[in-house]
């Protein structure tokens, strides 16, 4: 695997070998929950190989556009020919019979989740479930495959205490703790591909991912925003102290990308990078100018508290790979706030925004604050006494948790 990286010229072309990932593993899993599957796609827009696979069924392109499935659909497993059979596999419509008292690995893989093989394609991302995703019925643009690499796991591992909770998740679960990378079957961040060879410092916003043998190609659009979900699925503390806020601000969460060139990915694929626009706007510099740097209490609701010039900030906007869900719509926002708040003077320098006194508006508003902070102080209490007891004790520790955080950040 190589990593070193040379640039010429501050250009962003280079002339040393390309970095490379490894993909280390698959998996069948959804981005969201819209209903779908491989008939939602026009044959125009299958790969050259699912339409393949199509033919051997029985398929040509009127069949399939018009949804008249040939014989083969009805047939059972042991009707097939042996090429049906695993066209039928490829696209996950019928899979063979599985014998719970067979002890070949092979002969279960088609149960679990993991997969080796994967179909992607533009505005889509993976095809071939029985359940689509969130994104197919309504596309959102830039987020086609979520990633996570092996380093972010290790990296998550080796620092307290979040490494104690990806470990106690491990527990939970049964899994066998003599096992090296339990991430690779079991992981934790909602991926559909686990990467490896690049920390997430070395991968930045437009750089285009080929694999030459089935011509996918694929562009970093943005980090990912975890979600609630993240803490509690890890047992973790919630708000500031969770592994949701630190993996989002330091890039550790995974990243969205969009697939430019439909194609197959397996187990094992290299995927070589072939453009790299933007070398200053790594995951991690773009994680922590967004969510990293401001108030907690910012972050946790997804909104920026930008510390940086107003300068860097337009630089960021105008990054035309970067995606607007989460990313460049928020940045927008707060550029806008920082440009146009009519009782605030904002001057900018290469460093920072200095701000004039506040006047009688916002004397106001920080009168209002401290009726909320007397409110919220008399309502804590309440919620800590019922917090052991309720039978929704995530629910009111989560509200407990953020009612604090407010108040922290108003004081």
């Amino acid at each position: 695997m190589t990593t070193a990286f040379q640039h010429h010229h501050g250009d962003g072309h280079h002339t040393a070998q390309q970095p490379t990932l490894t993909v280390r593993s698959l998996f069948s899993r959804p981005l969201g929950n819209a209903p779908m599957n491989f008939d939602a796609c026009w044959w125009e827009e299958l790969t050259e190989y699912a339409k393949l696979q199509a033919t051997v069924l029985g398929y040509d392109q009127d069949r399939w556009d018009n949804q008249s499935p040939p014989s083969s659909v009805s047939m059972e497993w042991d009707q097939l020919t042996e090429e049906q059979q695993a066209a039928m596999q490829y696209f996950r419509w019928k899979f063979p019979p599985i014998d719970d008292n067979d002890n070949n690995e092979d002969s279960k893989c088609l149960s679990r989740v993991r997969r080796h093989a994967s179909e992607f394609v533009p505005k889509r991302g993976l095809v071939g479930l029985n359940q689509e995703f969130w994104n197919t019925l309504n596309h959102v643009e830039g987020r086609d495959i979520l990633i996570q690499c092996k380093e972010s796991y290790d990296a998550l591992l080796q620092t307290k205490p979040f490494g104690d909770y990806l470990r106690q998740h491990y527990v939970d679960k049964n899994v066998n703790k003599d096992q090296e990378h339990h991430y690779y079957d079991h992981p934790t961040f909602g991926e559909q591909v686990i990467v490896e060879g690049m920390q997430s410092s070395q991968i930045c916003i437009g750089d285009v991912f080929e694999i030459s043998s089935s011509g996918l190609q694929i562009q970093v659009a943005s980090p990912r925003v975890s979600c609630c979900n993240i803490d509690k699925k890890h047992k973790s503390a919630f708000g500031s102290q969770g592994i949701r806020r630190y993996s989002t601000a330091e890039g550790h969460a995974g990243w969205f990308v969009r697939v430019l060139r439909g194609g197959q990915l397996r187990d094992g694929d290299t995927l070589r990078r072939i453009a790299h626009p933007h070398p200053k706007w790594n995951l991690v510099n773009i994680s922590q100018a967004m969510f990293g740097e401001g108030k907690a209490v910012a972050a946790l609701s997804n909104k920026v508290d930008w510390k940086r010039s107003i300068e860097e900030l337009q630089e960021l906007i105008s990054l035309k790979e970067l995606a607007d869900c989460e990313w460049k719509i928020p940045a927008k926002v707060a550029y806008e706030k920082l440009t146009s708040d009519s009782n605030t003077n904002i001057k900018t320098t290469s460093s920072r925004i200095i701000r004039a006194p506040p006047n009688i508006a916002i004397v106001m508003h920080r009168l209002q604050l401290l009726i909320w902070h007397m409110i919220l102080s008399m309502i804590l209490p309440f919620a800590n006494a019922i917090e052991s007891d309720s039978e929704n004790q995530f629910d009111v520790m989560y509200m407990t948790q953020h009612t604090r955080l407010f108040i922290q950040s108003i004081k």
